[in-house]
């Protein structure tokens, strides 16, 4: 039962008779309220995505969040309590979130920050050439983003049993020349890409690997008989290589070297082709030396005159 006050309130002397002035305790009622997440961070963060987590709050029906930049909103369940986001790389983002309270109100947001760092993949078309019994050549296509060499890690496979590391190269550009290897011996390479952000990219191989050195018995191969065509020469922008009949079986690449013989492209070659049109790089005009490279050593040029 409610509690009254009763205060008697006199006038002066003289006055109206007293009169009695019942008050009653009200009782107050709580302002309602939604305030936003105690806290946000960012983890995972990766050049494609990244994960924003909050902790759970009491009375929340749904969690709202946006993202900037590209103005992407979600609303997420009050048990999620984090979101996956798909990003761009080398990029910063501010990442808010508020709740939405079950007693109708919508908190202020909370925010966190963070910047994706550059992608940087791993290597393209991997692919060992020019075997033989102590040396063999891997040419590989450049990474994508930005890469700051590759570390290539040579093994010696024995079937059934693994693979023994034999010796580390860092490189920066196709391609790679392998000495100094075994006869008759199954190897594998694995290249991992060193990003300039510091990031180390898984390892990749590629096709044709592992591959096996060549026996020394049937290591001195007889030259290819006749020469890679390239017409017409000089040229500029693309030219035509015929090979020399009969075109071998298996993968080819079609190479353009520097006179330092530093690989400035490099294209594959439909298997069985016998002619193909090969569009060339925009580079300075000079002298070039242009490639068709195959397994067991196969490899026909030409010198090639860029205008």
């Amino acid at each position: 039962m409610s509690l009254f006050t009763m205060l008697h309130l006199h006038r002066a002397a003289g006055s109206l008779p007293g009169a009695l002035l019942v008050l009653a305790a009200v009782p107050t009622r709580a302002q309602a309220v939604c305030d936003p997440p105690a806290s946000l961070t960012a983890d995972s963060i990766a050049y494609y995505q990244a994960v924003v987590r909050w902790p759970a709050a009491a009375g929340t029906g749904t969690y709202l969040v946006s993202v900037q930049p590209g103005n992407q909103t979600y609303t997420v369940a009050a048990t999620a309590r984090r979101i996956r986001l798909s990003l761009s790389p080398e990029t910063t983002y501010t990442v808010r979130v508020a709740r939405h309270c079950t007693n109708g109100l919508t908190s202020a947001a909370a925010q966190v920050g963070f910047t994706t760092p550059g992608y940087c993949g791993g290597p393209n078309d991997v692919q060992p050439t020019q075997i033989g019994a102590t040396e063999a050549t891997i040419i590989f296509g450049l990474a994508p983003g930005s890469v700051r060499d590759y570390t290539v890690e040579l093994r010696a496979v024995q079937p059934g049993v693994g693979a023994a590391l034999v010796r580390t190269y860092t490189v920066t550009s196709s391609p790679l020349l392998l000495t100094g290897l075994t006869p008759a011996t199954l190897y594998d390479v694995t290249f991992f890409t060193n990003c300039t952000n510091g990031v180390i990219s898984g390892g990749t191989g590629g096709a044709g690997l592992p591959f096996r050195t060549l026996a020394l018995a049937t290591a001195a191969l007889a030259p290819v008989a006749g020469q890679l065509e390239v017409y017409p020469n000089p040229t500029q922008g693309s030219c035509t290589v015929r090979l020399p009949a009969p075109a071998p079986a298996g993968r080819l690449h079609i190479c353009l070297l520097d006179a330092a013989g530093r690989m400035l492209y490099l294209q594959p070659l439909t298997s069985g082709v016998q002619q193909a049109v090969v569009p060339l790089p925009p580079v300075a005009a000079g002298l070039y030396l242009l490639q068709v490279r195959g397994a067991g050593g196969y490899v026909v040029s030409r010198r090639l005159a860029l205008r």
